[in-house]
């Protein structure tokens, strides 16, 4: 774990929030036996076990705006087995010492700390699940269930890809929208998608206040220091195209 790439936002005494980086392991299991090692080893680091996890599993859906409250019920022994994962855009829990763990490489890994009801999101923020209006949909529902004062809640946008490496030479779908129109921007290469960008307006839309927002600087993309599909696939290298894990938990 990189430290200055950690969320800063954050009250640790009241939550655990924590990024890991290519040095910690790819925790992808559909790329083998690794990913249970690699996950084990971290949670010992940082001091949880793996009967506390509940990891999102993010499946091609026609929604993308799926959100699921997570219970005690739902972790346990068996929480490391790849078919325990929780189909899911999107974790939300109440309940302490249960680990939201979610897998991404260029996709925006969103926390979500409501500190005066002490309710915590972890969210998926891919461009599918940017343009389902997940982030508005998730404050919403913490309004809706959980009593959230928009104003009160606490974000980090964890590492990802940037609008300058998000380019595309073709005119993207988003293009045809008004409302994604600040944040495209054309260069020499084609078009940049500037998705936190997107994500952190609907975020101050919903009512979430832009001094409570905290942006990652890291660039998946270009940094070596995480994985990177997009990048994997420009080099043709396999072994960039692993998952680095986002991980947080109400104390």
């Amino acid at each position: 774990m990189i430290q200055a790439d950690q969320p800063t936002i954050f009250d640790r005494a009241k939550i655990l929030a924590v990024v890991s980086d290519k040095q910690d392991g790819n925790v992808k299991y559909e790329q083998g036996e690794d990913a249970d090692k690699n996950i084990r080893g971290l949670l010992e680091r940082i001091g949880l076990r793996p009967e506390q996890l509940a990891i999102m599993y993010v499946n091609d859906s026609e929604s993308w705006d799926s959100i699921h409250e997570v219970t005690a019920a739902e972790v346990g022994d068996d929480s490391l087995n790849p078919n325990q994962r929780i189909h899911a855009d999107a974790l939300v829990t109440a309940k302490k010492h249960i680990a939201l763990f979610l897998p991404t490489a260029d996709c925006n890994p969103v926390i979500i700390h409501d500190p005066v009801n002490n309710v915590l999101a972890l969210v998926h923020l891919g461009w599918q699940s940017t343009e389902a209006d997940l982030a508005y949909k998730v404050v919403q529902y913490l309004q809706k269930k959980h009593n959230s004062n928009p104003k009160d809640l606490l974000v980090y946008c964890g590492p990802a890809i940037k609008a300058e490496s998000y380019v595309f030479a073709d005119e993207p779908k988003q293009a045809q929208d008004p409302a994604w129109q600040p944040y495209l921007h054309k260069n020499v290469s084609g078009t940049g998608i500037d998705l936190i960008g997107f994500v952190i307006n609907r975020l101050q839309a919903a009512g979430v206040s832009r001094e409570h927002i905290e942006k990652s600087p890291v660039n998946t993309a270009i940094s070596g220091s995480y994985f990177s599909h997009y990048r994997a696939v420009r080099n043709n290298d396999v072994s960039d195209d692993g998952r680095f894990a986002t991980i947080c938990m109400l104390r």
